[in-house]
């Protein structure tokens, strides 16, 4: 995914949610992002679906994995984000379920139930749509500028 000639990879946020999940004791089930290059600056939405029901209420870890998960991008990401040319990140916990209502429609739209694999970079509108429909909680981070 490229936002403004920053890019973040597959890879990389893989990387960094098993990272920032583990610091945090928090079991991320799936995960996807979004990135608005419509929006002014652009900015990057990742949508999380939580393993733990006990995690859903921990708010204060769910803040600060907002805020490391941000601070965990490569450093151009933060450079551009102090510039002014990325916005701040959005983290969004969305419902138990979520994921696996996404994998139903793409079965019934035709892919293999053996061989689905969860996309990691949101394209459709209608998979942010159901994405945003199953939204429990967000948090957005601190401005860019404050990340250091």
């Amino acid at each position: 995914m490229c936002i403004n000639n920053e890019t973040v990879d597959e890879q990389m946020l893989q990387n960094v949610v098993n990272k920032v999940s583990k610091d945090a004791g928090v079991e991320v089930l799936d995960f996807m992002i979004y990135g608005d290059p419509a929006a002014v600056p652009p900015s990057y939405t990742i949508f999380w679906e939580l393993g733990n029901a006990k995690d859903y209420s921990k708010t204060q870890v769910l803040e600060q994995c907002c805020a490391n998960v941000l601070k965990s991008f490569n450093p151009e990401h933060t450079r551009k984000g102090t510039d002014g040319l990325i916005d701040s990140f959005e983290l969004v916990i969305v419902k138990k379920g979520t994921f696996e209502r996404l994998m139903e429609e793409a079965v019934k739209n035709g892919a293999s139930p053996a061989q689905y694999k969860t996309p990691r970079c949101v394209a459709s509108s209608r998979i942010l749509e159901a994405l945003n429909s199953g939204r429990v909680h967000s948090y957005k981070s601190s401005a860019m500028s404050k990340v250091n």
